[in-house]
């Protein structure tokens, strides 16, 4: 059995769950754009930007 991971930065130390984010963060800004087209029109190339992981926690 694997031992619990104490922060969230830890539980996304895998590639499955970074996948998951990334599969998320892209259907997140594809319905923004639709929602809130002028919102994000100056941020370029914003669908093929990294997505990066902290850990926020104290």
């Amino acid at each position: 059995m694997r031992k619990p991971r104490p922060t969230y930065s830890y539980a996304l130390n895998s590639n499955t769950r970074v996948t998951v984010l990334k599969s998320a963060a892209d259907a997140l800004v594809k319905i923004a754009g639709k929602m809130l087209p002028n919102r994000f029109a100056t941020l370029k190339n914003l669908g093929s930007r990294a997505v990066l992981t902290i850990d926020g926690s104290c």
